[in-house]
């Protein structure tokens, strides 16, 4: 799963030998769920750092030193 995750981030798609180690791995409800959580993780993320909203306390970005 994670080497679907790996390249969904990197590329925006998945190789059909990807999709399909994933779906063997998780089944295709649970292949669609991967997709759809990285979606929204993904848009969310955009949404918080654009609008520069505060910081969780003990949290920090990953471009912070």
């Amino acid at each position: 799963m994670l080497a679907a995750v790996d390249e969904l981030r990197a590329t925006a798609d998945l190789a059909d030998g990807t999709w399909a180690d994933l779906v063997a791995a998780v089944g295709e409800d649970g292949a669609l769920d991967v997709l759809l959580v990285c979606g929204w993780y993904h848009a969310i993320s955009f949404t918080v750092r654009a609008l520069r909203l505060p910081l969780e306390p003990g949290t920090g970005r990953p471009d912070s030193p």
